[in-house]
């Protein structure tokens, strides 16, 4: 009888876990979201924008030659997803 009462807590755990991966596989990548919103109109093709990661990031938050800073558009949280986003490319 114990046995059972130490497997339940194990097997909800797995099946709590299993679910949360799946929800999350299925969302939408951020990136790509804050991509299409917000650079696209400007620059249409993500692959364009092949750079280190770190680089994109300075860019988005700054800006940079005829491109605006995005730091009041944008969190950082945000920039960094969408520099892991183009970096992945």
């Amino acid at each position: 009888m114990k046995t059972i009462f130490l497997l339940l807590p194990a097997t909800l755990l797995s099946a709590a876990l299993a679910s949360c991966a799946s929800i999350k596989s299925t969302q939408p990548n951020v990136g790509a979201i804050l991509f299409e919103e917000n650079c696209q109109r400007c620059h249409r093709y993500a692959e364009d924008l092949r750079e280190p990661k770190e680089f994109l990031k300075r860019t988005v938050h700054y800006g940079g030659m005829d491109m605006p800073s995005f730091q009041s558009v944008l969190t950082l949280e945000e920039e960094d997803a969408l520099a892991t986003y183009l970096s992945t490319l």
